[in-house]
């Protein structure tokens, strides 16, 4: 066709050929069937038009419809809404003054650092939200409630449910090769799985800095904290993922340890849920933004009973795998 229609004229370039264009033969209708043919195509231009806008709804609805039934799915868990209630449960907040008490003793016998825990509440005088703290004082929170919940479940802050700090790991001093991997932002993964195969070597002369409650164990949970693109990803640690090394977080990473009573599983699917709203919390430049611990600790977690959160993990994780094969 290029040697009908055009003259090269550099290997680069291209010109028509006017002398062909001028012979070119038209067929011509009359002039009512010009104007009837030129409805024609402008009906069809329309309905091309409409057929391509809906044609790609349909397939933004195709990406992104697994994503928005697991928010969904995660959203309805932590409402209480995933599982059938059964009031004659325990209450979460035996759960709570259970888990505030061992933590107080963590804290009696210097196994955990003195935090100032507290307890939430609401007064029936008034329906309003009050946090009480170990120190005595008391705070009206009811406007930090974002929904209601099940009368057995019972508000609390993520910092109250562990039994390690809520913080980042120590700056690391690297080493090719020791025994000891240091666990970076890339072994979060974006697919929601913990790979080793991106971390880095500790150089064990610093080990000195590390006590044993530094090292990452099953069930573990890791959040990306510093820089662009990974901050606010959750992750969770099986024991497949560490088998029998010795893993220590980087600086950039904020791990969370939880108490006896608290499924790692249910906190992990409740973070997930919430990962926009970390990402949100980000302070810093542009280049070199950061989660601060602070954020994490603070979270109001909604919590029912150790039984109805074992409920809940087993019917996301039946649910998930279902959105996951559907087609």
């Amino acid at each position: 066709m290029d040697g009908i229609f055009f003259v090269s004229t550099t290997s680069e370039q291209k010109n028509l050929n006017t002398g062909w264009l001028k012979n070119f033969l038209i067929p011509l209708p009359p002039l009512n069937e010009q104007e009837r043919i030129i409805n024609k195509f402008v009906t069809f231009e329309y309905i091309f038009d409409k057929y391509e806008k809906t044609y790609n709804i349909l397939e933004k609805l195709n990406n992104s419809y697994k994503e928005e039934l697991k928010k969904s799915l995660l959203q309805y868990a932590i409402q209480g809404k995933l599982v059938k209630q059964d009031l004659e449960d325990e209450s979460a907040e035996i759960l709570i003054n259970k888990i505030l008490d061992e933590k107080r003793e963590l804290i009696k016998s210097k196994q955990m650092k003195k935090e100032n825990l507290s307890v939430i509440y609401k007064d029936s005088t008034d329906n309003q939200f009050y946090e009480k703290f170990d120190d005595g004082k008391i705070v009206n929170i009811t406007d930090e409630i974002p929904f209601d919940i099940p009368d057995n479940w019972a508000w609390t802050r993520l910092e109250n449910l562990t039994t390690k700090q809520i913080k980042r790991g120590k700056s690391p001093k690297y080493i090719e090769k020791s025994n000891v991997y240091v666990f970076a932002q890339k072994c979060n993964q974006k697919n929601g799985m913990i790979t080793l195969g991106n971390a880095k070597f500790l150089d064990e002369t610093t080990l000195k800095k590390y006590d044993d409650s530094d090292y990452i164990i099953e069930s573990d949970i890791v959040i990306n904290s510093t820089g662009n693109g990974t901050l606010g990803r959750v992750g969770i640690i099986r024991n497949k993922d560490i088998s029998s090394k010795k893993v220590v977080p980087d600086s950039h990473v904020t791990l969370i340890r939880l108490i006896n009573g608290v499924e790692s599983n249910y906190i992990f699917y409740f973070l997930k849920y919430n990962q926009k709203y970390l990402e949100s919390q980000a302070t810093g430049s542009t280049n070199q933004t950061e989660l601060s611990p602070e954020i994490i600790k603070k979270l109001l977690i909604p919590l029912p009973n150790t039984s109805e959160q074992l409920k809940i993990i087993e019917k996301i994780k039946i649910l998930l795998n279902k959105i996951k094969t559907a087609e």
